[in-house]
């Protein structure tokens, strides 16, 4: 995604808008330093309209030199035109600014409205929020602002990270906005990035979303590594945050192989082929784990992407990698029941008596889905018939207490099963037979042995 259409409107048009530009600045009079300003002249206009119906609230729009960096226009019928257009279209209605109440417009460069001139640093530039009742409000930025009597106001000259970090932690929002936006743009040494970007990690669990909206841009455009582990977590979250963080992560030095990374997990999730053979052809790393400790392989056997599966085990994907809760590619194909990926990875040799976080094996798996196919294939493998698992059940406890199947219970006691077992709270195969009420699984039961 370009990074300039950063906007909450999902959809804008063209590029061109109203304000009054010029390469040259001429500034007469003195220079007053203040840390305040609100233009109260400079009302907001009516929401914003979709032609289709329906309005839009607020956004962030960017302009620079009298353009939109943030490609957009906005449309209103003639009599609901707010103070900003550029031309009436053929339909008869105007292309605008977005002049939406709350609408915030940072300022890059040279830019005239309503007679008001904003010059801005390029490196910190105004940034202003229009308010209903108020008026058009700073924020924060470094430039002046030339008043229609030529007074000439400097703002944001004395601003560092020092004076604007504790104003991230401020209970008046517009302030809190304001400092992650500054923090960005003003932490330049490393001594202030220790200060900063922990704070602004902090900040990306705030309860306001423009905070976490500027957090985010500001960690990208500080460039720490210490922010890519929480920006993958936010990644994974998607929706507008979740792109913005992608658009972030590009801007820190070294993150490329985590972005190709995500595009790998991304890619075998949605089964796409042609991807993932690019990724891997220019050396992204196979077993890449998300935050979750799961793998691509982990990704397409969940979705049953028998192909995938098969190309990454090909291409060295670690047929027994773990994820947070211990899980394997085997158990997770069959947590879902997926018999041709979990055959698949038999063949790779998966291990066939790894365990869950709570005990249970590739085989109390096959027997809870009654999948007596890929059951026989772990026993040919090698799968211990008597492990224990969750409440110290073996297998065959799990076969009587779930289904009751005697097709597979025999199964288990023809390679050994111990028909006396007894789980955690000491009961056998039989006691739990006895309790379900199921009189051939006794026969059967008494038959090898249990007593």
């Amino acid at each position: 995604m370009n990074r300039r259409i950063l906007v909450f409107a999902l959809f804008v048009l063209v590029s061109h808008i109203s304000f009054a530009a010029s390469q040259t600045v001429a500034v007469a009079g003195d220079i007053k330093d203040v840390n305040e300003l609100t233009l109260s002249d400079i009302q907001p206009g009516p929401r914003f309209r979709w032609p289709g119906g329906g309005t839009s609230g607020a956004g962030r729009w960017i302009i620079k030199d009298g353009k939109f960096e943030t490609p957009g226009a906005a449309y209103y019928e003639e009599d609901e035109a707010p103070a900003i257009f550029m031309g009436k279209l053929p339909d008869n209605r105007y292309e605008t600014l977005q002049w939406s109440p709350n609408t915030t417009h940072v300022l890059i460069g040279r830019n005239i409205l309503k007679g008001v001139s904003f010059d801005s640093d390029p490196d910190y530039p105004l940034t202003f929020r229009l308010i209903q009742g108020k008026g058009y409000v700073y924020m924060c930025g470094s430039g002046t602002v030339t008043l229609e009597d030529h007074t000439v106001l400097r703002l944001g000259k004395d601003d560092t990270s020092e004076t604007w970090l504790p104003v991230l932690r401020s209970e008046d929002i517009f302030l809190a906005e304001a400092a992650a936006q500054a923090l960005g743009y003003l932490t330049k040494t490393m001594e202030s990035k220790d200060q900063v970007v922990p704070a602004l990690i902090t900040a990306l669990d705030s309860r306001n979303f423009g905070v976490r909206w500027n957090s985010i841009e500001a960690l990208g455009r500080i460039g720490d590594s210490r922010a890519l582990t929480p920006f993958l977590a936010l990644s994974e979250s998607g929706g507008f945050l979740g792109r913005l963080v992608d658009e972030s992560i590009g801007r820190i030095p070294g993150s490329k192989p985590y972005i190709e990374e995500q595009q790998l997990l991304d890619a075998a999730e949605t089964g796409d082929l042609n991807t993932i053979t690019r990724l891997l052809e220019s050396g992204v790393n196979v077993n890449a784990k998300n935050q979750s400790g799961i793998t691509s392989l982990h990704l397409a056997l969940f979705k049953n992407h028998t192909d995938v599966a098969e190309l990454l085990l090909n291409k060295g994907a670690d047929v027994n990698a773990r994820n947070e809760h211990g899980d394997t590619p085997l158990l997770w194909a069959l947590y879902n029941d997926h018999t041709n990926i979990a055959e698949l990875l038999l063949a790779k040799d998966a291990d066939v008596n790894t365990k869950s976080k709570n005990g249970n094996t590739p085989l109390h798996l096959a027997m809870f889905k009654r999948n007596i196919k890929i059951a026989k294939l772990l026993l040919t493998k090698g799968a211990n018939v008597n492990a224990k698992g969750e409440k110290g059940f073996n297998p065959l406890h799990v076969v009587v207490f779930f289904h009751g199947h005697t097709d597979m219970a025999e199964l288990l006691l023809m390679k050994g099963a111990d028909v006396n077992a007894k789980s955690i709270d000491g009961e056998t195969p039989l006691d739990l037979a006895v309790s379900k009420g199921n009189t051939a699984m006794v026969e059967l039961l008494h038959k090898y042995g249990a007593k």
